[in-house]
């Protein structure tokens, strides 16, 4: 039970810095040439763009796998034997907070473009829109996503979003939750080979043959599944090498910042090794965290807004605020341009938070058809 509870309770706290992170990767604001970069003799835009890089091509990366991992470790609670009967009641419980708010959202997310569409062009202009994207698409694939990434048998890698393109995560998800009994029998057959095929698979992309099968959700949310099958104490099992851990981790990160993440060729090869070495470094840096203070902390407080925030961020809130600190602040020499960086996603955070008050303490019932009840 204790140690049940000390995951429990990393799970929670990491929830918020998380989802700050996948913020920030969508706060890039715009593509990033590396090769433009003169390491030798660093420019104020060249630091602007490797802050760039760290901050939302290569550190907060970690962050999606790692809510893959959570979500797959706590599906399976109370799944270590199977039970057909507990896993009908998980998926039906998962329909009112994932299948719902997947739904809503991306509804929202129509209706806010085709009220704008409608203002400037009227009902054509939304018609044009239905026909370009297509209808049942817009819930599914309607964009896919760049760089396409090559496999070590030089596949070409595609990956796709619904029209509220940071709600793939909610798709991928599903799709792995209707997959856990494959993954509860892969791992009761070939056990730690079972994961470690996995983990080939991951770093090679040699089997993602569709863009909703990629091989991140695979690994990470099937990682949850054998650690909580095995009864596995995530804030114990790196502990032994956590030093070893952070520097490899420092290692990869130097050589990913170098080449933009898996933007560029020789990035790609690196970034899936620096993604499983920086997940560990995270659980144990948070776990030290944790244990030097009390787990109430504002992480801890603001938790239960995660979700609202991930919803949210991307419908209107992000390009209006970007769009807005643009035309306020006009940028116009890195150091304006690197502050401006940091306080979109600060300020996006903070609407989405204010919203998200308001509403809860305004309209309950309402916040919780959002939230699917979270």
């Amino acid at each position: 039970m204790a140690q049940e509870n000390s995951q429990y309770t990393l799970f929670e706290w990491l929830r918020f810095p998380l989802i700050v992170g996948v913020v920030f990767i969508h706060c890039v604001n715009g593509p990033i040439d590396v090769e433009s970069i003169d390491f030798s003799h660093l420019s104020g835009t060249d630091w602007y763009d490797l802050i760039r890089i760290a901050f939302s091509n290569v550190l907060p990366r970690v962050c999606v796998p790692l809510f893959f991992f959570i979500s797959g470790y706590l599906f399976c609670t109370r799944l270590s034997q199977w039970d057909w009967q507990v896993y009908a009641e998980k998926l039906k419980k998962r329909a009112k907070t994932i299948l719902v708010p997947y739904l809503l959202w991306i509804t929202i997310a129509i209706v806010c473009k085709c009220a704008i569409l409608a203002a400037k062009g009227g009902w054509p202009a939304v018609g044009s829109f239905f026909a370009e994207h297509g209808y049942w698409h817009l819930y599914w694939d309607c964009f896919q996503l760049d760089p396409v990434k090559l496999s070590w048998t030089g596949m070409e890698v595609h990956s796709s979003t619904p029209f509220h393109y940071a709600l793939w995560f909610l798709r991928d998800l599903m799709i792995m939750m209707l997959l856990t009994p494959c993954f509860h029998l892969l791992f009761k057959r070939l056990k730690i080979w079972g994961l470690l095929l996995l983990v080939i698979n991951y770093v090679s992309n040699i089997g993602a043959f569709l863009p909703e099968l990629l091989p991140t959700p695979l690994l990470f949310y099937g990682a949850g599944v054998y650690f909580q099958m095995n009864k596995l104490d995530v804030t114990q099992c790196f502990k032994r090498y956590e030093w070893p851990i952070y520097a490899i981790t420092f290692v990869l990160f130097a050589i990913c910042l170098r080449y933009n993440g898996f933007y560029t060729e020789m990035g790609n090869w690196y970034f899936p090794f620096f993604v499983i070495a920086g997940c560990m470094s995270v659980v144990c840096l948070s776990t030290r965290l944790i244990n030097h203070n009390k787990p109430n902390s504002l992480f801890m407080r603001l938790s239960k807004y995660s979700f609202f925030v991930y919803l949210a961020h991307c419908v209107m809130i992000l390009p209006v605020v970007l769009a807005l600190i643009a035309k306020i602040v006009n940028p116009s020499n890195a150091f304006v341009m690197t502050i401006c960086y940091f306080i979109a996603p600060i300020l996006i955070i903070c609407i989405c938070l204010a919203l998200a008050f308001g509403i809860k303490r305004a309209m309950p019932k309402l916040y919780n058809v959002l939230t699917g009840g979270r």
